[in-house]
């Protein structure tokens, strides 16, 4: 086999990326809440939504399949070779007609020149999706490489967005950069290939057809996930409420979603390792590499969801400014999504897309799609974004006890669920110790944003603390190994 990255450094690379993944948005949300304003926002989010489905239909599901054929094909490299180019040539052929299907969409969509160069700028999205190679660096397990470029090109982003952008009439500015910087992205992995990273092939070895044919299944999920990721969006646009509402809702979930990127962002690690272990049949490792997966799980999605709730009256008016005030509200509602939306993925990633059964889970989340978007169509009228937030959160709730049922085979529900006790209980020890504190500061402390500070550090230490009583393992063992690590550095200094 040939050399593999390790599975730790490609997590501390990613935990890495999906903390900057995190704090892009925080720095960036507030100055384009404020500077574009909650219409402009609006017409963003229904923008973007809209390119989504675009970008959705160009990845076919080539990224999934991609990553699961270069994982158990990476010993061979003839094979693994093939398989890049097939699914490359894929991307392309579908990527360059999903353009010119879109080109004709906003050709006969507006007459207005501004939303044009709105579309156009955000379309960008769409040729980057046929360039990016990155499904061949995850089937490697290559993460450092992914997660460096990704880094940069948010650095890139978030300079060029407080440098041009500068009131709502910059809204095709803001498209341009966000476009324009997934572009470039995509772009500059082709350096990240190494001279032997592929063997000398003929052209009867690439078999793009094939490969089209077998990314479908993999399309579905995807399509069906983005039916209540973007849709609710467009049907709050489609049923005439106001920009602004659309905007609150874009934000809402936007909040949320950064936080639940976070809670799943090892799903497409273990995607990777999780598929070459099924590939040589190794059992006992997929059994202790679910266990680690779940209990990483938890500490990372339970404390978010809590605190999430502890700190949102104060968090969403300073970063987002004045007229946002109902994001709160629909934040509340939607929190639950920082666990059940990751959970479902996992699942996915774990058994049901390494094991071919991708057919059962693809049944699952589109009935919970109709579920969402007939619950959503029901709610609008009366509740506007509100009716939206609670459409989506049981869309996924219904998808949870359905993806248990069928994998319980594999993915024992006793083993993951027992991982996520002690998490728990430190997390209600922590909300219920900020809660107690934000109202006895409040007294005495006037500034939200001080206030704010304290309660977020109070949480991430008895959060922290409460994890080392209860002798988490995981928690347990890395803050050991951290500190015999420093310790021996500081002997090694002294000698």
């Amino acid at each position: 086999m040939g050399k593999i990255s390790s599975l730790k450094i490609n997590t501390i690379f990613n935990a890495i990326y999906q903390i900057l993944t995190l704090l892009v948005p925080l720095i960036t949300t507030p100055f384009i809440s404020r500077t574009l304003g909650p219409e402009a926002v609006g017409q963003y989010s229904l923008y973007f939504s809209i390119v989504s489905y675009f970008v959705l239909i160009a990845t076919f599901g080539f990224n999934d399949l991609g990553t699961k054929a270069i994982s158990e094909a990476r010993d061979d490299k003839v094979r693994k070779t093939s398989v890049f180019f097939s699914i490359l040539i894929g991307k392309l052929i579908f990527g360059i007609l999903v353009l010119g299907a879109f080109l004709i969409y906003v050709f006969f969509s507006s007459n207005d020149l501004r939303t044009w160069v709105c579309y156009l700028s955000l379309g960008l999205y769409i040729l980057a999706t046929a360039l990016d190679f990155t499904f061949f660096f995850q089937g490697e397990e290559r993460f450092v490489g992914i997660c460096i470029r990704n880094i940069l090109m948010r650095i890139l982003t978030l300079i060029l967005i407080f440098v041009l952008i500068k009131d709502s009439d910059d809204l095709w500015v803001y498209c341009l950069i966000l476009g324009a910087g997934q572009l470039f992205a995509s772009v500059i992995m082709f350096f990240g290939f190494k001279r032997d990273s592929f063997a000398r092939i003929s052209v009867n070895d690439i078999h793009p057809l094939i490969y089209i044919k077998q990314s479908f299944p993999y399309f579905i999920p995807s399509l069906s996930v983005s039916l209540f990721t973007y849709l609710n969006q467009i049907l709050l646009g489609i049923m005439n409420v106001s920009d602004a509402e659309n905007g609150y809702y874009g934000m809402a979930i936007k909040i949320v979603q950064i936080l639940s990127v976070l809670a799943g962002s090892i799903s497409i690690i273990m995607f990777s390792r999780i598929s070459y272990l099924m590939e040589i049949n190794d059992k006992e490792e997929i059994k202790k590499k679910i266990k680690q997966t779940f209990s990483a799980f938890w500490i990372i999605a339970l404390p978010l969801f809590f605190g999430l709730y502890s700190i949102c009256e104060l968090f969403i008016p300073l970063f987002l400014g004045p007229g946002y005030e109902k994001v709160i509200l629909l934040v509340y509602i939607l929190a639950p999504q920082i666990i059940l939306g990751p959970l479902n993925g996992l699942y996915g990633y774990l058994y049901f897309r390494p094991s071919n059964k991708i057919r059962i889970q693809t049944a699952i989340i589109f009935g919970a799609s109709v579920l969402n978007i007939i619950l959503t169509l029901l709610l609008i009228p009366s509740y506007q974004s509100i009716g939206t937030s609670i459409g989506k959160v049981c869309a996924e709730l219904i998808q949870l006890p359905l993806l248990i049922y069928f994998s319980r085979g594999f993915i024992g529900i006793k083993e993951s669920y027992k991982e996520g006790l002690k998490p728990l209980i430190s997390s209600v020890i922590m909300i219920a110790c900020t809660f107690l504190t934000k109202y006895l500061l409040k007294i005495v402390i006037h500034n939200d944003f001080v206030l704010l500070l304290i309660i977020i550090l109070e949480g991430v230490f008895v959060y922290y603390i409460f994890e080392l009583i209860l002798k988490d393992s995981l928690v347990f063992n890395t803050s050991k190994q951290i500190v015999n690590f420093i310790l021996k550095k500081i002997q090694k200094n002294k000698a």
